[in-house]
């Protein structure tokens, strides 16, 4: 599936993400709620209540004014001038800057980078230039704040989420609670897996998409026993706007009462 849309008219991006971007594998009564209402949903819902449970009780204030943070190391560690130490160390508004590293990609070896804050932007060199890759064992990012986490020149790759029995979840890349923009950004090879799933490469309230691409997520709703479902194979949002941007080979499945899909990063293998 492919959708692009460029330089469409803001309420049009909406209504055609929602309906086509967004898109679903699920029984068509279970459609039609979903695009109407998205994350009112109850299986939407406990994934939102458990984002939202990383979120601290005492956030912290913004900074005044607004800082710009270096990150100099590639690792992924709790090292000085790491991603993970950096953003860490951000507070509310501010700024982490990934433009002048040297390697072409950072691997994830902690598990997700935990975003605790309402607003912070991510930048990078450009989206051909450094991926953060979740190595296919972790999301990338988990924001569980209100505000938005924009994501600037960079690619977000290989990230999964998987649950097992009957459990929900969703966002393999990328979950948040708030809105997540992606300015010149790619998001691709992203894995969800569980009872229900809810967006193969991005759950979040809203989405906005400029001169980014959203490609190759999938979204696989399993389980044994029961009807199980998955919503948005690439996005799973209730606002969106898109423009010059393109969501493209994502894939949103079902498995009952048979041996599911194979699982694209058993073994650590990529797609």
């Amino acid at each position: 599936m492919e959708f692009s849309l460029r330089r469409s008219n803001p309420r049009k991006a909406l209504a055609l993400a929602v309906a086509c971007a967004l898109g679903s594998a699920a029984p068509s009564a279970a459609l039609a709620v979903a695009s109407r209402t998205a994350l009112p949903h109850s299986g939407a819902a406990a994934v939102r209540s458990e984002i939202r449970s990383l979120m601290p009780r005492s956030p912290k204030a913004p900074s005044s004014p607004a800082a710009v943070f270096h990150v100099t190391s590639c690792a992924d560690d709790d090292g000085p001038g790491t991603l993970r130490t950096i953003v860490a160390a951000a507070g509310e508004g501010d700024s982490v800057d990934l433009s002048t590293l040297s390697c072409s990609s950072i691997t994830l070896t902690q598990g997700a980078v935990p975003v605790l804050l309402n607003d912070l932007t991510v930048s990078g060199p450009g989206a051909e230039a450094l991926a953060l890759d979740g190595d296919g064992a972790s999301r990338v990012f988990v924001h569980p704040g209100y505000g938005t986490l924009v994501v600037q020149g960079l690619t977000l790759r290989n990230g999964a989420t998987r649950v097992a029995g009957n459990k929900i979840t969703g966002g393999g890349c990328v979950a948040s609670l708030g809105y997540v923009a992606l300015d010149h950004s790619s998001v691709s090879g992203c894995y969800a897996s569980g009872e229900g799933v809810y967006g193969g490469g991005i759950f979040a309230y809203g989405v906005l998409l400029y001169d980014s691409s959203v490609s190759g997520n999938v979204a696989l709703g399993k389980s044994a026993t029961f009807d199980t479902a998955s919503f948005g194979g690439g996005i799973y949002a209730r606002y969106a706007r898109i423009a010059d941007s393109t969501v493209s080979g994502i894939k949103s499945s079902v498995t009952t009462g048979r041996a599911p899909d194979p699982d694209p990063f058993a073994g650590h293998e990529k797609f």
